[in-house]
């Protein structure tokens, strides 16, 4: 499967234990919006506040109990290689993992979604490599604390959106602007 042939690529254990679990996690989520969308039989029109986010550490006992009937997903490609459910074409996902906690929001229209762990105390140093110089700015005001959650809220924005779009790190972070207020 796709999940196993990427798991397989990885080096480390907990890296392969995310990914794995990752996959898990979207099985759940799809079971769960394929049996919603066929209870409400809605239309497949992007509705704006449809989505669904779940989200676990990696003690995936209970996501697994709950997964039934686990298929293995045919994935078709967007133009920047975005992985989409072949057999659901209304159903969009964006799975992320960071540390010990996953991540899958699930919609009916284009979702992006990113978790980051608090890793460095001087993360925010790297934000003139990788952000407008407003962004910069704006991420430096404050405490070292207030400038570190900054740097994070601004990474796990623009790593969604470049997730939303399809276009991945490639696109450059410092190719657009978000504003944290």
């Amino acid at each position: 499967s796709v999940r196993q042939d990427k798991v397989n690529k990885l080096v480390r254990q907990k890296d392969k234990e995310r990914s794995l679990g990752a996959g898990l996690l979207l099985q759940y989520a799809v079971q769960r919006y394929e049996k919603e969308q066929s209870k409400e039989n809605s239309n497949s029109s992007c509705s704006g506040g449809g989505e669904e986010v779940f989200f676990t550490n990696l003690d995936f006992a209970f996501v697994y109990e709950a997964v039934q009937e686990p298929t293995p997903f045919t994935f078709q490609y967007g133009p920047y290689q975005k992985p989409y459910l072949k057999s659901i074409p209304e159903c969009y996902y964006s799975l992320s993992h960071s540390g010990s906690y996953v991540l899958c929001a699930i919609g009916n229209c284009e979702v992006g979604a990113d978790i980051q762990e608090y890793k460095d105390e001087k993360a925010y140093l790297l934000a003139k490599r990788y952000f407008t110089e407003e962004e910069t700015t704006n991420m430096n005001q404050g405490s070292e604390e207030e400038k570190r959650q900054n740097f994070y809220r601004l990474w796990t924005a623009k790593e969604a959106y470049v997730k939303l779009t399809g276009r991945g790190l490639g696109q450059g972070l410092d190719s657009f602007f978000v504003d944290l207020e």
